[in-house]
């Protein structure tokens, strides 16, 4: 089985957050884990993020070192194959991860996989 680990660094995107999530915790495909990396958030972003450790989301938190520090944090802490990024500014349609699911299976010698985008 296929199994995603999803992971988007946070800093400061408060305003943006639950709509990333939401369209992430809505995916079609739903063998995944979630993993957000606190990367020195100053506004509300931690509170948003707790409010969606009840759905699975896992938490980690450091100081601010920037969006590939917090990307690496998270892959660290990933126990699935294949990992999934987002930003936290992002929204995926419902069927990104089903898309993704497709494309590993019908080219299993591959490693990277993008999709359309709007």
């Amino acid at each position: 089985m296929i199994k995603f680990s999803i992971v988007i660094p946070v800093f400061n995107k408060a305003k943006y957050l639950e709509a990333t999530l939401d369209s992430v915790f809505n995916q079609k495909y739903t063998h995944f884990e979630v993993i957000a990396v606190n990367d020195g958030s100053t506004d509300l972003s931690m509170s948003i993020l707790k409010n969606y450790e009840e759905k699975g989301l896992r938490i980690f938190s450091q100081v601010n070192k920037g969006v590939s520090s917090a990307r690496n944090l998270g892959i660290n802490y990933a126990k699935n194959e294949f990992i999934a990024l987002i930003d936290a500014d992002d929204i995926w349609l419902s069927n990104h991860l089903d898309e993704h699911k497709k494309s590993i299976m019908s080219f299993p010698k591959h490693n990277i996989f993008t999709n359309n985008y709007l």
